[in-house]
């Protein structure tokens, strides 16, 4: 499958990302769309993960006491900030939107 740069780049992605993104797959093998789609599908567990934590907060917010609301948010952040660790969510969300936009292309 081939990857649009144009495309890519009308999506938010600088060159110097797609410079990174090229050298990190001849690096490690595998062709770039493969490194497009992983990181598209690694901003999607990111949302499901922050919409998750997301519901559990409201559900401390409806049922906890002062001091679990507290305690659960501020492990529910720290869970989402470990999580965006993980891998760059800019990137992420830019390749999210690439594919998104170009549904006709399969991954």
């Amino acid at each position: 499958m081939n990857i649009d740069f144009d495309e890519l780049k009308k999506t938010g992605f600088t060159q110097k990302e797609l410079d990174k993104i090229t050298e990190n797959t001849r690096m490690h093998g595998g062709p770039i769309a493969e490194a497009i789609n992983d990181l598209a599908n690694r901003f999607k567990i990111f949302l499901w993960f922050s919409v998750f934590f997301a519901i559990v907060f409201i559900a401390l917010l409806i049922w906890g006491s002062e001091s679990k609301i507290i305690g659960g948010g501020i492990g529910l952040l720290a869970g989402v900030f470990i999580i965006s660790l993980t891998f760059p969510v800019p990137l992420g969300y830019k390749a999210w939107k690439y594919r998104k936009k170009d549904k006709t292309q399969s991954f």
